[in-house]
């Protein structure tokens, strides 16, 4: 007992005299006691079940229980504000997508958090490439043809899109101008309401990010540097044809600022284990998200590179989502 009295106090003295808190130990022993993963979409969709298939596996590697809390509203702003004032102790988490973590600041003159200051990035979970999808009834079966539809019939072909300023917005933008389709653009509340009209040709064409409902329809190219596992058979857009016309909706783990490192390595370890499993690949997969893994720095590498990409896309179409 008194080399730990002893050991307690020259903890205590080197804190006062550091002015640091003795949290390494406390970042060792982490979890003591249940998590919160923070989603900022509905349930049911692909962050909350991506989510909730990695909580289970945490939940038995960490013998702690790892919950799942749906907070909606201002486009995952609500969420994200709410979790970068918690304490950065690894109790509270941000499953997050490119956008409220990178569009929102560029789409909105103002939000109540800083994405680039106010979170520690812990992995890049995996992405879902968009998928350019058309209509069965449209006559086409490859992006040449589609393109070559469009300059046969200019203006005429109708564009679904997941809402303003979505990744499935912005990259029917960017298609636009890298192959010179043009269309009227149709937004829609989100993926659900617009699948069914797509499908039975009330619009022509869509770029929605892959999803258990894509896999059955009639695919023409996906938005990604490789083919996607669950679609062997569609070829990217650089396979058809296009090079530059890449977009993914990704899906990456975050705490507070200031979450220490040990905490950070013990989740990203933890996570990378699970992306690597057959079982893991196969199930996320399924929901149309291809595992990504790695340091926590891949995470910030791609952030810079989403800027270069959709930062002046943006400026250019005065895109704003002020009222």
């Amino acid at each position: 007992m008194a080399w730990r009295t002893r050991r307690l106090f020259q903890v205590l003295v080197f804190a006062l005299v550091t002015g640091t808190a003795p949290s390494f130990s406390v970042a060792q022993d982490w979890p003591t006691r249940p998590v919160t993963i923070v989603v900022p979409f509905p349930a049911g969709g692909l962050s909350d079940v991506v989510t909730r298939q990695l909580a289970k596996d945490l939940s038995e590697k960490f013998g702690q229980q790892f919950v799942v809390e749906n907070r909606l509203g201002g486009g995952g702003g609500i969420a994200s504000a709410s979790v970068a004032k918690e304490q950065p102790d690894g109790y509270t988490l941000l499953m997050t997508a490119i956008g409220p973590h990178v569009l929102n600041k560029m789409l909105y003159k103002s939000i109540p958090y800083d994405p680039d200051k106010e979170f520690t990035p812990i992995i890049m979970v995996g992405d879902a490439p968009q998928v350019l999808i058309v209509s069965p009834m449209l006559p086409v079966n490859s992006v040449v043809e589609l393109v070559e539809y469009s300059k046969k019939n200019p203006g005429k072909l109708t564009i679904g899109h997941v809402g303003p300023g979505t990744m499935g917005h912005l990259a029917t933008l960017l298609f636009m101008a890298k192959t010179g389709v043009t269309g009227v653009l149709v937004g829609y509340r989100g993926a659900a309401p617009m699948m069914p009209d797509l499908i039975t040709g009330r619009v022509d064409f869509a770029l929605p990010a892959m999803s258990p409902q894509t896999l059955s329809s009639k695919s023409l190219a996906v938005a990604s540097s490789q083919r996607m596992d669950s679609m062997p058979d569609i070829p990217t857009m650089r396979e058809a044809g296009f090079p530059g016309l890449e977009a993914t909706t990704w899906q990456a783990l975050f705490g507070p600022a200031g979450l220490p490192e040990p905490i950070v390595n013990k989740l990203n370890a933890a996570i990378n284990d699970y992306l690597k499993l057959p079982s893991s690949k196969e199930s996320l997969s399924q929901v149309g998200l291809r595992p990504i893994g790695g340091p926590p720095s891949v995470i910030n590498e791609t952030i810079a590179k989403d800027k270069e990409v959709w930062g002046p896309l943006i400026k250019q179409h005065n895109l704003t989502l002020d009222n």
